[in-house]
């Protein structure tokens, strides 16, 4: 259970069509609804990956259990781009998101959203994905603390 885990806080993905509710009611335990777009969600949740990095870019926030409904779409943008930060390859990140066919997520996943995230991602400056993924998200409007605080948090 989160308690059992230790998490601080919940931040769910998830629209208002769907069920957003707390999955573990504790008064103790912060709940950030940060409702994104399952399609292209990188391309199509700008404002909300600021958000998202805003609550993830407050260590006082730790542990952190980030969801949406299936945990692939939204959460797993989410992950590559966090995983990107920490110096993944995009073998590594590809790896991972297929990983998610091993689950009852109603459909097959393919690597076309991956795809399409490595090349948004490609156009900003750097040597490596790392540094083209940091340069991203500073381009669409995450705060270079945040994405520090997101780098440290995620390496200890």
């Amino acid at each position: 259970t989160f308690k059992e885990l230790g998490i601080k806080t919940e931040l769910d993905l998830r629209i208002g069509g769907e069920v957003v509710e707390v999955f573990y009611k504790d008064e103790n335990i912060n709940f950030y609804n940060v409702p994104m777009n399952a399609t292209y969600c990188l391309q199509y949740n700008p404002k909300e990956i600021v958000r998202a990095f805003e609550i993830l870019g407050d260590e006082r926030n730790y542990p952190i259990a980030i969801h949406c409904s299936i945990g692939t779409d939204r959460t797993g943008m989410m992950a590559f781009v966090i995983n990107g930060l920490l110096g993944a390859s995009y073998e590594q990140l590809n790896y991972d998101y297929m990983v998610s066919n091993l689950g009852n997520i109603g459909r097959g996943r393919n690597t076309w959203d991956l795809f399409l995230y490595r090349n948004n991602i490609n156009k900003c400056a750097g040597d490596t994905f790392a540094e083209k993924t940091y340069n991203y998200l500073l381009k669409i409007g995450v705060k270079a603390e945040h994405i520090d605080t997101v780098i440290r948090m995620m390496s200890e």
